[in-house]
């Protein structure tokens, strides 16, 4: 008899089911000791699970390492009806050869159609994103799909390119993509802005490029880049990006809130410019302006300001300018006064 929904919190109940006949299992692990081993044995009652459509799999804050990962992938190869996976493995030991594994078995479920992968605080590198981005390409019936990577390892915006390369033959996709980038931006964020900008059915995006916590250097001439996904992907309802540290000036916030007035459906945005301080003038004229946003719903600006002695400077150093950027800034629209 084929039932719907069942819910499992406790491993020991969980191990001694017969999980063959449910159509849709929520699976709640998180900080539960489960290692390696323990992955194995649910592999094997997983495998049995034919009838499965939707799977919700929470095994954060385990010790779960790639052999695990590579044992679960294969179990879940085996359900080749499942139309909807979660699988949160943030807080575990993921590396890249356990990323691919997971993966290229993710490739050959035929019906898959929505995904939500969370990775957070795991070890792959640039090359686990590239195997992903070629791994996802696969899913071709995918239509929802939510992404969270961060690493402990060095990812750079070249890593994270080719993964957005691998995304793009997704093509009707709605796409949720949070991604940190902790290694440097090479010319200001070029290569990891032109991939992002033809992933055109985008609709959550959360960027990490701050400097503090990771290795970047931002400056104004990368803003064009940035605004160039913002002009690009009209779909976008969320937008988070997160530049502390960085050296964006006066100059580059104009830039960006230029190109943000021309995402018309965002309705919630983040915005992290901790740095140079700002004048109390300029951060009013910037709350005005993104409060002017049609949709927008909800915002978080978290910024510095000066004392009242500073003056407000729009020139930029030409030095630090570089040839892409000189050319989008002149390409562009005079950069309406903030």
């Amino acid at each position: 008899m084929i039932q719907k929904k069942q819910y499992f919190k406790d491993l020991k109940n969980l191990l001694i089911s017969d999980l063959s006949s449910y159509t849709d299992l929520h699976i709640e692990l998180w900080d539960k000791k489960v290692n390696d081993q323990i992955v194995s044995e649910l592999r094997s009652k997983i495998a049995k699970c034919f009838n499965l459509k939707s799977l919700n799999l929470d095994l954060r804050y385990n010790d779960i390492e790639d052999q695990g990962v590579s044992d679960l992938a294969s179990g879940l190869e085996e359900c080749s009806n499942l139309e909807s996976l979660a699988l949160d493995l943030r807080h575990s030991f993921v590396k890249d050869q356990g990323l691919l594994e997971l993966v290229n078995k993710l490739g050959k479920l035929n019906q898959l159609q929505e995904l939500n992968l969370n990775l957070r605080y795991t070890s792959f590198t640039s090359q686990g994103l590239s195997d992903l981005g070629q791994g996802l390409s696969k899913c071709m019936k995918i239509q929802t799909l939510e992404l969270i990577l961060e690493s402990y390892s060095q990812i750079s915006d070249v890593g994270a390119s080719n993964l957005c390369s691998g995304i793009i033959n997704c093509s009707n996709i709605g796409l949720s993509l949070s991604l940190m980038i902790n290694d440097s931006c090479e010319k200001n964020g070029l290569q990891l802005c032109t991939q992002l900008a033809k992933l055109t059915n985008i609709e959550t995006l959360q960027l990490d490029l701050d400097l503090d916590s990771n290795n970047n250097n931002i400056s104004d001439a990368g803003i064009p880049h940035l605004t160039s996904v913002l002009a690009e992907c009209k779909q976008i309802s969320v937008f988070t990006i997160q530049l502390e540290g960085n050296f964006i000036l006066d100059y580059g916030v104009s830039h960006l809130l230029s190109g943000l007035k021309k995402c018309a459906k965002i309705s919630s945005l983040g915005l992290n410019l901790q740095g140079p301080p700002r004048t109390k003038q300029l951060i009013n004229n910037i709350q005005n302006k993104i409060n002017k946003m049609p949709r927008l719903v909800q915002y978080q600006l978290e910024i510095d300001e000066c004392d009242p002695d500073y003056q407000f400077n729009l020139d930029y150093p030409e030095d630090q300018i570089s040839e892409e950027g000189n050319d989008s800034y002149q390409d562009s629209d005079q950069f309406d006064d903030i």
